[in-house]
């Protein structure tokens, strides 16, 4: 399954409900549509067709993207939790 944001924030609710919640509070416009730019792109040219990717685009959804994983990973492993 494709991992668009909606799908991220399902998945995350599935295990806590309160984390879905407080991605939501954090999750920038500029994430979101980077992550599901990224998903689209990737379909397109997985089905032959053809895209118009610039390197810039490129490397500001993957910066775009890595600030989404770094917060769900802050939100499923705190760097403050002792364990």
């Amino acid at each position: 399954m494709n991992a668009k944001v909606g799908r991220i924030k399902e998945l995350l609710d599935d295990f806590d409900p309160d984390w879905r919640s407080q991605l939501e509070e954090v999750l920038a416009d500029e994430q979101r549509d980077a992550v599901n730019s990224i998903v689209n792109q990737r379909n397109i040219i997985a089905h032959g067709g053809s895209v118009e990717l610039t390197y810039l685009r490129v490397k500001r959804y993957y910066e775009e993207a890595q600030c989404l994983v770094d917060q769900v990973a802050e939100l499923c492993l705190p760097t403050g939790d002792a364990s």
